[in-house]
C-alpha cells in the first residue's frame, strides 16, 4: 500500500514521456541514480587530478628566495636533501633524485596553486546561480546537458594550457596559466548543473525509507571520485615524466555520451505544465528576488549553510593541499620520506576509502530517524547526530596528526576523516527540506554560492599562504579547528524553527506570495 501511494505521488510530480517510449522504457528512475552517481564521480575526478598533480602543475622556481618558509630551512643532519623537500619546492635546474630538474608546470608557489582551485570555485557559484534560476523555464535534464558538455570542453581546454606553456611571464610563471584558470572556471560553470539540479529530483523519486541510503551512494561518488583523481593523476605524472595535462585530455570525450543521455531523459516537472495558459505562458512567474528571499526567510536555511561553508572550506582546503602537506610533513625524519606518487597513492586510498565508509554509514543513520508524512527526517534529531558526528572527526583528527609514526597517523586521520564523511547525506537533505519545493533548486543555488564563496574559494587562498610561511602541523591544526565554527552554526539551527508550506505548489498565484497553511520540521 505504502508503495502504491510512493508511486502515486512521484507521478503526481514527474512527467515521464509515453508509455512506449524507448527512452523511457530504458531510462528509469533507478538509472538515473546510478547515471547521475557515476557522473558526479567523474566531476570529482577532474577536482582530484589538480591536487594528484599539484607539484607538477607548480614546477620548479627560479632560485631559492620563491620557496617561502623553506628557503630558511637547514639541511636535516646527517641526511642531504630529501625527496619530499625537492617535490615541495623544486629549484629550476638543482638535482633532486638523481636528476636535474625541469620545468613540467608553471613556474608558480602554493599561493597561485591556491588560486587555481578558487577560479574554478568562482565560476561553479556563478553556475550554480545560473543553473538554479533557469530550471523555472528549462527542463532540469537538458541543462545537465548542457553543463555536462561544457565539462568536455573546459576539461580538454585544461589539458591543452599545459602543453602551451613555452612563453615566460615575470618571475618565470607561464602565461598559458592564466588560460587554465579560464579553463578551470568553465569546469566550475559546467560541473555546478549536475550538482544544482541533482538533489531535488532524487529527493522526489526515492522511497523514503531508502532515501538516505540511495543519497550516500550517490555523495560517495564525491570522496572516491577525488581519490581516484588523485591516484590516477600521479599516475600519469610519472608515467609521462611530468605531463600531467594527460590526466585531463583523457578524461575529456568519457563525459560525452552521458551528456547526450542527459539530453534524452524523459523527466519533466509537472509543476510547469499545470500552471500554463492557454497561449503558453507560465502562471507560475517567480522571479529570482522572490526565489532567492524564500530560502533566506528561513533562519535554519541560513544558520545551516554558514556551518556548511566552514566545514567546506576544510575538507576542500585539506584535500586540495593533503599530499603535498604528507611530502613535508617531517623532512628530517627517514619515515616521512616521502615522494609525490607515494602521497598521493597514500591520500587517495585515504580519502576514498574513509569517504566510501563514512558516507554510508552517514546516510543510514539519517534513514534510522524517524520521517514524517512528506518523508522528511526530525530537525533536531538530525542536527544533533551532525553535530556529534563532526566533533568526532574532529577529535580524531587533531589527535592523528600529531602522531610521529606514519602508521598511526594515518589510521587515526582515516576514523577521523570517516567521522568528518558522515555529514555529507544529513546535511544537504537538512537545508532542501527548510525550504518550499518549488524553492529547492533556489536552494541548492544559494547553498553552493555560501559553501563555496565563504568556503572554498578563500581556503585554498588562505591554506596556501599559511603553508608557504608556516609548517605543515601548523597549517593543519589552525584549519582543523575551524572546524568549531561550523558545529556552532548547526548548533544554533536546534533552536529555530522551520516552518515550510505543505502543498507542492507553494506559492499564491495572484501575488507570488508564500501561502499561509504550514507544517514543522520539529
Amino acid at each position: 500500500m505504502e508503495d502504491d501511494e510512493f508511486r502515486d505521488r512521484v507521478s503526481s510530480l514527474l512527467s515521464m514521456g509515453p508509455e512506449d517510449s524507448w527512452v523511457r522504457k530504458r531510462f528509469t528512475p533507478k538509472r538515473a541514480v546510478y547515471i547521475l552517481t557515476f557522473v558526479l564521480f567523474l566531476n570529482y575526478v577532474d577536482r582530484g587530478i589538480v591536487t594528484g598533480s599539484a607539484n607538477s602543475i607548480k614546477g620548479c622556481v627560479a632560485d631559492i628566495s620563491l620557496c617561502g618558509y623553506l628557503k630558511h630551512r637547514q639541511p636535516c643532519p646527517g641526511r642531504p636533501v630529501t625527496n619530499s623537500t625537492c617535490d615541495q619546492c623544486r629549484i629550476c635546474g638543482d638535482i633532486c633524485d638523481d636528476k636535474i630538474v625541469t620545468q613540467s608546470g608553471f613556474g608558480i608557489n602554493s599561493t597561485n596553486l591556491g588560486v587555481l582551485q578558487s577560479m574554478f570555485m568562482v565560476g561553479y557559484v556563478v553556475g550554480a546561480l545560473f543553473f538554479g534560476h533557469m530550471v523555472n523555464r528549462v527542463a532540469p535534464f537538458k541543462l545537465i546537458s548542457l553543463g555536462l558538455f561544457l565539462w568536455s570542453v573546459a576539461s580538454f581546454g585544461s589539458g591543452l594550457a599545459g602543453y602551451t606553456c613555452d612563453t615566460k611571464g615575470g618571475a618565470h610563471l607561464c602565461v598559458s596559466y592564466y588560460f587554465l584558470l579560464a579553463f578551470r572556471a568553465l569546469s566550475g560553470v559546467a560541473e555546478a548543473s549536475l550538482n544544482t539540479l541533482s538533489l531535488p529530483f532524487l529527493d522526489d523519486i526515492l522511497d523514503p525509507s531508502t532515501k538516505g541510503f540511495y543519497i550516500g551512494i550517490y555523495y560517495a561518488a564525491i570522496p572516491c571520485g577525488t581519490a581516484f583523481g588523485v591516484i590516477w593523476s600521479g599516475i600519469i605524472a610519472d608515467a609521462t615524466g611530468g605531463h600531467w595535462e594527460w590526466a585531463f585530455l583523457l578524461q575529456a570525450p568519457i563525459m560525452l555520451p552521458f551528456a547526450l543521455l542527459s539530453y534524452s531523459a524523459p523527466f519533466r516537472y509537472k509543476i510547469r505544465e499545470n500552471f500554463m495558459e492557454d497561449d503558453g505562458q507560465s502562471l507560475l512567474q517567480i522571479s529570482l528576488a522572490q526565489n532567492i528571499f524564500a530560502c533566506l526567510r528561513q533562519p535554519a536555511f541560513v544558520f545551516g549553510i554558514l556551518g556548511y561553508a566552514m566545514y567546506t572550506g576544510v575538507v576542500a582546503g585539506l584535500g586540495f593541499y593533503g599530499p603535498i602537506f604528507i611530502q613535508d610533513y617531517r623532512p628530517c625524519d627517514s619515515n616521512w620520506d616521502i615522494g609525490q606518487s607515494q602521497a598521493d597513492s597514500i591520500f587517495g586510498i585515504v580519502i576514498g576509502l574513509s569517504g566510501l565508509v563514512g558516507t554510508i554509514i552517514g546516510a543510514q543513520l539519517v534513514d534510522r530517524i524517524a520521517s514524517d508524512s512528506n518523508g522528511r527526517k526530525n530537525k533536531n534529531a538530525l542536527v544533533m547526530q551532525l553535530i556529534l558526528q563532526l566533533g568526532g572527526g574532529l577529535l580524531f583528527s587533531l589527535i592523528g596528526i600529531n602522531m610521529l609514526r606514519p602508521v598511526w597517523f594515518f589510521a587515526i586521520l582515516f576514523i577521523g576523516s570517516c567521522f568528518v564523511f558522515m555529514v555529507s547525506t544529513g546535511i544537504n537533505l537538512m537545508l532542501m527540506w527548510t525550504v518550499p519545493r518549488v524553492n529547492r533548486p533556489m536552494a541548492n543555488s544559494l547553498t553552493v554560492f555560501a559553501i563555496h564563496s565563504l568556503g572554498d574559494v578563500p581556503s585554498p587562498i588562505l591554506i596556501g599562504y599559511i603553508s608557504d610561511h608556516h609548517t605543515p602541523l601548523f597549517t593543519l591544526s589552525i584549519t582543523l579547528g575551524c572546524i568549531l565554527f561550523a558545529m556552532l552554526f548547526w548548533f544554533a539551527v536546534l533552536f529555530v524553527p522551520v516552518n515550510i508550506p505543505q502543498e507542492d505548489i507553494d506559492f499564491d498565484i495572484d501575488d507570488s506570495l508564500l501561502i499561509d497553511s504550514y507544517t514543522s520540521l520539529e
